[in-house]
């Protein structure tokens, strides 16, 4: 959970576990849906996966990068 989140930070482990829970309830309605979803442990997996691969600083860390970016762009448009 922390990994998704951000590591270093308590909000990140709060947002990792509340994304995880999400996406466990999500993915385990659509199995009530569609017989494919039965299988929702690969989509969880699969999830898990590109949460790591697109944000490999964690959810929480990659808003911060940004915010930092942001920052540092608008300083500069002040000048």
């Amino acid at each position: 959970m922390t990994i998704v989140g951000g590591i270093g930070t308590l909000y990140g482990g709060i947002i990792g576990a509340a994304l995880i829970l999400l996406a466990h309830a999500g993915l385990t309605d659509l199995a009530k849906v569609h017989w494919i979803f039965e299988r929702w442990m690969i989509f969880f997996g699969a999830v898990y996966i590109l949460a790591v691969m697109f944000f490999p600083q964690g959810i929480a860390g990659t808003i911060r990068q940004w915010r930092r970016r942001r920052g540092k762009s608008l300083t500069s448009e002040k000048v």
